[in-house]
Parts: structure tokens; sequence; C-alpha cells
């Protein structure tokens, strides 16, 4: 799966006092060998207000294909 040809996989985490996230993702330009990506994401955020009574959690995902059409348009499908 992984041969050099730009596959992107991506960890990031971060953590601060009021929020926090974690994202998950992959990217394959290449596929069925044409100039064809695909990828996803998988997430999860929390944020804490200065209120006891309140709590944001947002968990999601997104798989998304994308066509280069010009040197600067591309076309999204998620």
């Amino acid at each position: 799966m992984f041969q050099g040809a730009g596959e992107k996989c991506r960890l990031p985490i971060s953590g601060r006092q009021l929020s926090n996230e974690v994202i998950l993702s992959f990217e394959e330009p290449w596929l069925f060998q044409k100039e064809l990506t695909m990828g996803f994401n998988i997430y999860r955020q929390s944020s804490s207000y200065l209120s006891s009574y309140y709590e944001e959690i947002r968990v999601g995902s997104e798989i998304y294909v994308r066509k280069h059409l010009f040197e600067y348009l591309k076309a999204d499908f998620r």
C-alpha cells in the first residue's frame, strides 16, 4: 500500500485547557493508477466553556474523492 507514491497519513492531536482535538486522516493521490485522489478523515473534538452546565463534543467522519480539473481547480465529492 505505501510505495512512495505520495500517500499521506496524519494523526494530529491537540490539547488545550478548554478544548481537545484528535484527527486521523489518510489520502491516496493516485487511485486506480489515475490522478484521482481518495481519502478519509475521522475526528473527535471537545470544547468546555466557562460554565459547568455546557460541554460540546463533536465526533464525525468524512470520505472524499478529488479530481484535478485544471492547474488551480479541483472538484471534490464528499
